[in-house]
């Protein structure tokens, strides 16, 4: 399978500069945070250390960057410029968070923001970066027509700041679309202009990129020595620079060639190694990617067993990561294998399986290519008027020299030329005919055909939307039920809005009674991930508290002791250091008898609203699973309570979700204003409000992750 070059080579050429920020200042980037100065000191480093984690932390970044934006846009102060500068800079960066996670309509939103107000300031440099990766945006989404428009205005402002650097990326990204649309010498022609450029500049990291993207278009036109000698270049210079990225890169582009040349050995050979380091960076993608080259390999060999073991290991991974065409691959090679093993039921299963995936990848690439072709339908209409204008030229200079010469033969070249009209039209009408005829069978063939594929995944997506609803059943039979919450809550809301229809949210509930005690436990959480791995993780969550809460009645001892569980399952995970998800929450137990409110909590906050005024008691700032924090025990709490006090619980996902008229985020400080203003209200209106503002907020935007706030009245 060919791994996609573009997105692995480029992003983080285009990012890069975004993130130079010297290892050495974290420290004092993170002092001068804490400082709570509030001055654009303090917004610069926020940004800075953000830019720091954008590839490794993009959480973290995210949180940073969203810090120095609220802070710069909040505060006021004389030098407005330079806030103006950090509010560009803090939308740039959320831009590469969005662009990198696949949000593209958020990515486009920031990168343009922070591209207008850099213009107004007349900050060049900065322009260009922001441009450059809208243009990269474009040219994901397929739109080449408005990537190009991007990448010629970024390279017209590099020449104009004659910024070599800008000009030699700018070269060889136009060489890249060039690559996307299949024009091999124009793409070899930007490429090598990028590789002489880039070794002017002494850019080794570079060299070895443009090395090898040429490296790629030999590739493409099955020159295979060449392409090896560009790929094996390439391949020296990143391990000279200790450039893990690129050298599994280039590694798996060998394995492609050595593939295609029947050297299976050193195929092998060239896969395995990629994969091994792409393991040590933990990226999910290129190391599915790599066990299905290996497993398709042993298939080919009929070594049928490490075969299955390759692509059950990729199959796995491409679920979790939901990767398309990683998914096609290895539904393609494990219906082969299975059919090979005699295996028919599973092969006829994992065959449907590759043909849905194969449909839904073509019909995305058919959106692509259209657009791409309209592009090329503008481009050669251009120069076409330009060609014709040349030559109506050219014929009237040419006429004047040649007018007597044709007035001789005009009437003999008249009925030449009637004659040969006459048959060249009538072989024409008969061409068209047939080929009319021709179209009309396929046509009438491609409509049975697509109406035998519409049935095949209508009764596909059925069968999916019937599975995840089925999930969905088990999922909720986990959570607290409302007969135990009405049994020992007198008054209170749940309000649990998933993003998918199963959730990486959940609230879960307890009771514990004796002569002495009458203690109600109330968990609110936020499992690792959404959708259907985020509640598988949910399940792991609860099961694990159920079984801390039968040895430990404290919140403090049962997340430690159910924090130990989830890292003790999660360590067969099949990952290099074990499993680090779990979840981050609020466990709360309310005492009865003493009327108090004990809580334990991990990133989550609780917070009580008395009499107007709002309460917050902060989490430990660590999750539920493995971290490096891991060994130090939470932290248990004790409030007192009072009649009428409203205590809230909730996970991130309220005050995380984009709307407004500005796309922007909620925001914990708006929330803690809004449930100040409704906590006198009934319960149940509480939520019905709480629904309406963020549906409201949200717009038409897509919700972004899952919701779960709950209320309780003391």
């Amino acid at each position: 399978m060919k791994r996609p070059l573009f997105l692995l080579l480029l992003c983080p050429i285009l990012l890069a500069p975004v993130a130079i920020v010297a290892q050495g200042k974290a420290d004092s980037l993170i002092r001068i945070i804490r400082s709570a100065s509030g001055d654009s000191n303090q917004v610069n480093a926020l940004n800075d250390l953000a830019a720091m984690r954008l590839f490794n932390q993009p959480d973290s970044a995210r949180i940073l960057s969203m810090q120095a934006l609220d802070l710069a846009e909040k505060i006021t102060i004389k030098n407005v410029k330079g806030w103006q500068k950090g509010i560009a800079q803090s939308n740039h960066i959320l831009g590469s968070i969005n662009y990198l996670t696949g949000k593209y309509d958020e990515a486009l939103f920031h990168y343009t923001t922070a591209a207008t107000i850099r213009e107004k300031l007349n900050d060049k440099q900065g322009m260009a970066k922001s441009i450059l990766n809208i243009g990269t945006v474009y040219r994901e989404r397929g739109d080449y027509a408005k990537a190009l428009e991007n990448y010629f205005k970024t390279l017209k402002i590099n020449e104009e700041l004659k910024d070599k650097a800008g000009i030699e990326l700018n070269t060889g990204i136009i060489g890249s679309i060039y690559f996307k649309q299949d024009n091999y010498p124009k793409a070899l022609e930007y490429f090598s202009k990028a590789l002489k450029a880039a070794r002017e500049l002494g850019n080794k990291d570079h060299e070895s990129s443009w090395l090898g993207s040429i490296g790629l278009v030999y590739d493409k036109k099955n020159d295979n020595q060449k392409a090896l000698d560009h790929f094996q270049q390439a391949l020296k210079l990143s391990e000279e620079l200790e450039n893990k990225n690129s050298v599994s890169l280039w590694l798996g582009n060998l394995g492609n060639v050595y593939r295609r040349m029947k050297d299976n050995t050193k195929a092998l050979d060239c896969y395995f190694r990629a994969l091994k380091t792409k393991e040590e960076l933990g990226d999910k993608n290129s190391t599915a990617l790599n066990l299905v080259n290996i497993g398709s390999l042993y298939a080919l060999a009929k070594k049928n067993g490490p075969a299955r073991e390759y692509l059950d290991k990729s199959l796995a991974i491409s679920l979790q990561i939901r990767n398309k065409s990683l998914l096609k691959e290895n539904y393609y090679w494990l219906a082969r294998l299975d059919s090979a093993t005699k295996n028919f039921s599973d092969a006829f299963k994992h065959h449907k399986l590759f043909i849905l995936y194969r449909d839904s990848i073509d019909n995305e690439e058919i959106r692509k290519q259209s657009l791409q072709a309209t592009m090329q339908y503008e481009y050669d209409k251009k120069q076409a008027l330009a060609d014709a204008a040349h030559k109506s030229a050219m014929d009237k200079q040419a006429a004047v020299s040649e007018e007597q010469s044709r007035r001789q033969n005009s009437i003999i070249a008249a009925v030449i030329i009637g004659l040969v009209l006459v048959i060249v039209f009538a072989g024409f009408m008969y061409n068209r005919f047939r080929i009319t005829q021709k179209q009309k069978q396929i046509i009438e063939l491609k409509e049975k055909e697509t109406s035998v594929q519409k049935h095949i995944i209508e009764e596909k997506h059925k069968e999916i939307t019937d599975s995840i609803n089925y999930a969905e059943r088990i999922q909720r039979s986990f959570l607290a039920s409302k007969e135990l919450l009405d049994a020992h809550l007198k008054e209170y809301f749940v309000y649990f809005q998933p993003r998918d229809v199963v959730s990486g949210d959940f609230y879960w509930a307890a009771s514990r009674a004796s002569a002495t005690q009458n203690l109600f436990y109330l968990c609110t959480a936020d499992s690792t991930g959404h959708g259907v791995p985020g509640a598988i993780m949910s399940l792991l969550n609860i099961t694990s508290l159920e079984r801390a809460i039968e040895y430990y009645s404290d919140p403090a001892e049962i997340l430690n002791d159910t924090r130990k569980t989830i890292i003790e399952r999660l360590k067969k995970d099949g990952s290099p250091e074990g499993g680090k998800d779990g979840m981050d929450c609020s466990l709360i137990v309310l005492d009865k008898n003493k009327k108090q409110l004990r809580y334990a909590a991990a990133n989550n906050p609780v917070w009580i609203v008395r009499e107007g005024n709002l309460l917050e008691f902060v989490p430990d700032k660590m999750p539920v699973g493995k971290h490096d924090k891991d060994q130090l025990p939470f932290t248990e709490h004790t409030v007192g309570l009072q009649s009428g006090d409203m205590i809230y619980t909730l996970t991130d996902g309220m005050p995380d979700q984009f709307g407004g008229p500005k796309a922007k985020k909620f925001m914990y400080k708006q929330l803690k204003e809004l449930l100040i203003a409704i906590a006198h209200l009934p319960a149940s209106e509480q939520k019905e409000k709480l629904e309406k503002i963020l549906n409201d907020w949200k717009g038409n935007l897509e919700q972004v992750d899952d919701v779960c706030v709950i209320g309780v009245r003391v």
